[in-house]
C-alpha cells in the first residue's frame, strides 16, 4: 500500500516515472521500523526477477564484441574490476578499516549491476553513446558478474599474504580511523558493534516473551526482540530492548536479530510448525546457539528436541507442577517437601 501510494503520488504529483516512485518507496520503507519484514516478504519476488534478469543480460549478450572492439571491452573491465575496487578499497583503509573488511567492501564493486543498464539505455536514448558500447557493457556486466564471486573468495588468501609479506604487512596492521562519528544507534542504544551487545534473541513478545525479556534484562543480559505486531514495538522499546519487526520463520529476519552471533534463543510461542522452522534455520546461521523452546503439549517435546532444540518446556508439565505445589502447600507440606515432589513429578513427566 506504501509503495503503490508513493509511487502514484510521486508520478501524479511530481511527474516522475512510476518506476521512480516506487524505488523512493522502497528508501522510505528500507529506513523505518517494517525493513526486515518487508525484506523477507519480497524475498521470491527478489529471487523470481534476479532470474529474469540473467536471461535478460545474456539475451542480450553479442559475442562478436570480442572481435570488433576488444581493447574497449578490456578497458571497460579493468576499470570495473580493478580501479574502481581500488579506490574503494583506498577510502576504507582511509576510514581505519581493517584489511579483510576494506577488500570485502572494495570486491562488492567490482562488477556492473543492473543500474548501469538503465543509464546506458538513456544514454543511447539521447544518442550519448554508440549502439557498439551498449553491448560491450552487456559483455563486461557479464564477465564482471562472474568473475566477482571468485575475487570474493580469495580474500583470505591475500590478507594472509599481506601479512606474511615484510612489503605488505603494514596493510594488515590495525591503524585508528579518521572517522570521528558517534557509534551506531540501536533503537535509542549507543553500540560499536550493535549485534555483539545483544546475546540473546526472544521470539515473541507476548506474556512469557515480555516476562523472559524483564527477568534477562534485570540481570544485565541485554535481549533483541523479534515480534511480528506493530503495535508491541514502542513498548518494546519503551522497557529498553532492541527490536526487530518481522516474522521469524524468515531467515532474514533472524539474520537481522543476530542470531548468528548469539548465545542463546527463546522461543516464547507455542507454535510448533513455526518453532521447527526457526530451530533448523537458527542452527544453520549458528551452531553453537542454545535454543529454548516452549511448547503446548509434552508429546511435542521429542519431536522439537530432535529438530535441535536444547530444551523444552512444555505447558502441560508446568500447569500439573504448579497445581500439585499447590495442593501440597494448602495440605501443610513442608519447603523440602515440596522441592522433593516437584523434582520426582518432573523428572516423571
Amino acid at each position: 500500500v506504501i509503495v503503490l501510494g508513493l509511487a502514484l503520488i510521486s508520478s501524479k504529483g511530481f511527474g516522475v516515472s512510476m518506476a521512480l516512485g516506487a524505488f523512493l518507496a522502497g528508501v522510505v520503507i528500507g529506513q523505518s521500523d517494517f525493513s526486515v519484514r518487508a525484506t523477507a516478504d519480497a524475498l521470491p519476488m527478489r529471487d523470481a526477477f534476479a532470474a529474469l534478469f540473467f536471461v535478460s543480460v545474456g539475451m542480450l549478450f553479442d559475442p562478436i564484441v570480442f572481435f570488433d572492439t576488444p581493447s574497449l571491452f578490456f578497458a571497460i573491465l579493468a576499470i570495473a574490476m580493478i580501479v574502481t575496487p581500488a579506490i574503494a578499497i583506498g577510502l576504507m583503509l582511509l576510514l581505519g578499516l581493517q584489511l579483510k573488511s576494506a577488500l570485502r567492501v572494495g570486491f562488492a564493486f567490482a562488477q556492473i549491476g543492473e543500474f548501469s543498464f538503465i543509464v546506458a539505455s538513456l544514454a543511447k536514448k539521447y544518442d550519448l553513446i554508440p549502439e557498439s558500447l551498449e553491448h560491450v557493457l552487456v559483455a563486461v556486466s557479464i564477465f564482471s558478474i562472474a568473475l566477482c564471486p571468485l575475487l570474493q573468495m580469495a580474500i583470505d588468501p591475500i590478507v594472509s599474504y599481506a601479512r606474511r609479506s615484510s612489503k605488505l604487512r603494514w596493510l594488515s596492521v590495525p591503524r585508528v580511523p579518521l572517522s570521528t562519528l558517534p557509534a551506531i544507534a540501536i533503537d535509542g542504544q549507543q553500540s560499536s558493534d550493535p549485534i555483539s551487545e545483544f546475546r540473546t534473541v526472544v521470539i515473541g513478545y507476548g506474556p512469557v516473551g515480555r516476562t523472559a525479556a524483564k527477568l534477562l534484562s534485570q540481570n544485565g543480559i541485554a535481549a533483541t526482540i523479534i515480534e511480528i505486531n506493530p503495535s508491541n514495538i514502542e513498548s518494546i522499546r519503551t522497557a529498553g530492548h532492541r527490536v526487530v519487526l518481522g516474522d521469524a520463520s524468515h531467515v532474514e529476519t533472524l539474520k537481522a536479530a543476530g542470531v548468528d552471533s548469539a548465545v542463546s534463543l527463546i522461543l516464547s510461542a507455542s507454535n510448533i510448525h513455526q518453532a521447527t522452522n526457526v530451530i533448523q534455520m537458527a542452527k544453520l546461521l549458528n551452531p553453537s546457539i542454545q535454543i529454548l523452546v516452549r511448547s503446548a503439549y509434552i508429546s511435542q517435546g521429542q519431536e522439537l528436541l530432535k529438530q535441535g532444540a536444547d530444551q523444552v518446556i512444555a505447558e502441560e508439565s508446568e500447569v500439573a507442577l504448579a497445581m500439585a505445589e499447590t495442593i501440597l502447600r494448602n495440605l501443610g507440606a513442608t519447603a523440602e517437601q515440596i522441592d522433593h515432589q516437584r523434582d520426582k513429578l518432573r523428572s516423571d513427566l
